[in-house]
């Protein structure tokens, strides 16, 4: 339940308000445009909002947002709270308001034109302004917080009806959402345009000088024009209609102000860090909104769960690159499904992507919906409360059960069922500055069969996060066909002979408690005490886009015990463009219940950290070469991903570099300064009969990979 606190809205609108409403004289000329063409009906009612322009700091202030779950329960039930909600004008990249808020809606009743059924339409536009916030916290608790956050924006919302405002068996019924004036107009997703770019910031604390994480450069559009909204016994569902299509587009700018001297907002110190986004059409669309949380099988269920599931269409893109100014970026096109074509599945499982369902709850110490069950092979993963972990045929080793219980008041991420069916077959190079448009003929193959997580966030104490996680990324099936069109695969793939290599078939499993997620002065980091990165998966290849004949080489089984994990992303420096990461690992053998890989891989044995590569048929695992018993500190530094232009480099081309140095033993650095301690490798295996052991008190390696244009 989410309650306002109304008696503290602080005089709507600071000082003057004003309230226009016209009746049958006012057109609704903003709804005659093509994404509601089918209305027919011009009289209407426009309602419009507007601050006293003579201050333009004036707006809306809420004292208090609170959101309080399963409050049935004694046990269950949690708040989370947001305080001192203001929504004011503001100006292009966080500067001083140049005209007052103004919002309007304009609402018509209409025949629509396609389906003859009476019909309403709603249209809200509002311009640029932010929504910012105070501390947000949980549990009445203000001495820790999760930080603070703020979002500016213009933006419209269109809702036009069929049968009804909310009717769900509709089929001509119409959806946009469009901030920060995305134009979609052109045919080719390359060229839409963001012509009023919204800003997203976030910081940890409201300490004078505090580091920030911005989204710049963000646009978002979401645009149905044929389908059905409404709302029926499970909540709120949005359908497209057959055969139509759904424009979608997001894509923002990550940059980073280390110094924090301009709060929430965008100046000449923030860094650019990364360009990142998705970009096209959506065909068979189904988003579902219900009001259930972690608790499904109970009476205590309040949260909020979302599923969705679509396909992709021809010119769906995922663009990776550099941020701010003329970029230059990664244009990951042309999507290819594993599942086939014409398959027109009204469900979400039969669709390129899926989401089961995203779960967001608050939850109390030990509360949690259960683990992650990892290597059962069955296609459901998701464990929930005291259900174990059950083998499907074809399994790679025993499934365990992978769990960290939530330790204080949490708000909750859940995730089951994430599914990618469907990868590029086109990679594009785009460099805005030089013009240059690169096109190899070669695929980057990225899916996942099966994506189940459990992230919980708990405030800390003077701002910030901490977070408990466990993310799963299976595959599942008993055949080669099955495996691929339900699996998770990370492969290159050569277009023009239709052949791709990498690792097929994976599995991978994130798991880390206590990990404390911190903007300092270096960038992002992640630390925690606990963490444990397994990968596995055979090595191989085979014809795209069926992978009828697959090819193997050797199954490879890689599992990393940490009782010290720290990772960075940490932004260039001023003037150049690069994103720069780092790592620590002490690496060990955990043996923690529920946490720690005790059952051994294929051996059947708790082998701690371990490195295997093992026969490529998945009966004959156990027949192996194995380094096992890994221990000692490992350490990642002068990391650099650098997307470089033809103007950049001295043969004249564009290429991807790939750098850093890798340090083993008394070369590594621990967090505090201090000498790594040696790695050790303890005992040295093959076809399971221990060869010996081998001991690296300090080393070091230099690594580039770097990829270019061929000539």
């Amino acid at each position: 339940m989410v309650i306002v606190d109304l008696d503290t809205i602080r005089t709507a609108l600071r000082s003057g308000i004003l309230f226009l409403i016209a009746g049958q004289v006012v057109a609704m000329d903003s709804l005659s445009e093509h994404e509601l063409s089918a209305v027919s009906g011009r009289d209407g009612v426009t309602i419009n909002l507007q601050s006293d322009s003579s201050d333009l700091s004036n707006g809306i202030e809420i004292s208090q947002i609170s959101w309080a779950t399963d409050q049935s329960s004694v046990v269950d039930s949690n708040t989370l709270f947001v305080d001192q909600i203001d929504i004011v004008p503001v100006g292009p990249l966080g500067g001083v308001a140049t005209s007052p808020l103004d919002i309007s809606v304009a609402i018509d009743a209409f025949t629509n034109t396609n389906s003859g059924r009476p019909s309403l339409a709603i249209d809200l536009f509002w311009e640029r302004m932010r929504v910012s916030t105070g501390a947000i916290y949980m549990a009445d608790d203000t001495s820790a917080t999760f930080g603070r956050a703020a979002f500016d924006s213009n933006g419209r919302f269109v809702l036009k009806g069929d049968g009804g405002i909310l009717n769900s068996t509709a089929t001509d019924a119409g959806l946009l959402i469009n901030l920060g004036s995305v134009d979609a107009s052109d045919p080719a997703p390359s060229n839409w345009t963001i012509n009023s770019p919204s800003q997203f910031y976030y910081a940890q604390n409201n300490i004078a000088g505090s580091s920030e994480l911005v989204l710049d450069n963000l646009g978002f559009l979401f645009n149905m024009q044929q389908g059905a909204v409404g709302v029926d016994s499970d909540g709120i569902i949005v359908r497209s209609a057959p055969g139509s299509r759904t424009d979608f587009h997001l894509t923002f700018d990550i940059l980073y102000d280390q110094s924090g001297s301009s709060p929430f907002e965008v100046t000449a110190e923030d860094l650019p860090v990364l360009h990142f986004g998705w970009r096209g059409g959506w065909e068979n669309l189904l988003f579902q909104l219900q009001g259930k949380g972690a608790w499904p099988s109970e009476v205590h269920n309040q949260g909020l769960t979302a599923s969705l599931g679509f396909d992709f269409a021809d010119d769906y893109q995922v663009i990776l690159g550099e941020a701010a100014g003329s970029k230059a970026y990664i244009e990951l096109s042309a999507p290819e499904s594993l599942l086939g074509s014409g398959l027109g599945s009204t469900s979400y499982s039969g669709k390129d992507f899926q989401i089961g369902y995203l779960t967001l709850d608050t939850l109390h110490a030990s509360r949690g919906p259960g683990g992650i069950c990892f290597g059962a092979n069955t296609g459901d993963f998701g464990v929930n409360g005291a259900i174990g972990c059950v083998s499907g045929s074809g399994v790679v080793a025993a499934p365990e059960q992978v769990n960290i219980a939530p330790e204080d008041n949490a708000f909750a991420l859940i995730a089951r069922d994430w599914r990618l069916r469907g990868y590029s077959s086109e990679v594009v190079y785009r460099d805005e500055a030089n013009g240059d448009v690169i096109d190899e003929n070669w695929a980057l193959i990225y899916t996942f069969g099966d994506l189940d997580a459990n992230i919980y966030s708990y405030p800390q104490f003077g701002g910030g996060l901490y977070i408990d996680v466990v993310a799963a990324l299976q595959t599942f099936g008993a055949t080669d066909q099955e495996r691929w069109q339900n699996g998770s695969h990370f492969m290159i793939g050569d277009t023009d002979n239709n052949l791709a290599i990498g690792l097929v078939g994976a599995d991978l499993l994130f798991a880390a408690n206590n990990m404390q997620v911190g903007l300092g002065n270096s960038g992002l980091s992640l630390d925690s005490p606990q963490a444990r990165f397994q990968i596995r998966g055979m090595l191989g290849g085979g014809d795209i886009p069926n992978m009828a004949v697959p090819q193997s080489m050797a199954y490879v089984d890689i599992n990393l015990e940490s009782d010290r994990f720290v990772f960075g992303l940490e932004p260039a420096p001023l003037g150049q463009s690069y994103l720069g990461y780092s790592a620590f690992l002490s690496l060990t053998d955990l043996n923690v219940n529920n946490f720690s890989n005790q059952q051994g891989g294929a051996h059947g044995s708790d082998d701690g950290s371990y490195i295997s590569l093992a026969e490529p048929s998945l009966d004959r695992l156990a027949v192996d070469f194995r380094l096992a018993d890994l221990s000692g500190d490992i350490e990642i530094d002068n990391g650099m991903l650098d997307l470089r232009t033809s103007s950049e480099t001295d043969h004249g081309r564009p290429e991807l570099r790939i750098s850093h140095t890798l340090k083993l033993g008394g070369a590594a650095v621990q967090p505090a300064g201090a000498a790594g301690d040696v790695f050790k490798v303890g005992r040295v295996e093959f076809g399971n009969r221990e060869l010996g052991s081998i001991v690296v008190p300090a080393g070091q390696m230099n690594a580039a990979l770097i990829l270019k244009e061929q000539r």
